[in-house]
């Protein structure tokens, strides 16, 4: 399989999803860590794309 695919790219990245309040209203909320107050993810997210010379196929994890 490998032999066919020309180039691989894979991609990772935080994610700050939203949760709902009891009236329905939804807040995106996230820890904060260190002196800096450096974020911290609610979720990652993780990407294949692989590009064959006459086929894209792409992949996505959460």
């Amino acid at each position: 399989m490998t032999s066919l695919i020309t180039l691989i790219f894979l991609i990772s990245g935080p994610l700050y999803l939203p949760t709902s309040e009891f009236d329905g209203s939804k807040w995106i909320k996230y820890k904060v860590i260190e002196e800096n107050n450096v974020s911290v993810p609610t979720h990652f997210f993780n990407m294949i794309l692989e590009n064959a010379s006459d086929n894209v196929t792409c992949e996505g994890y959460l």
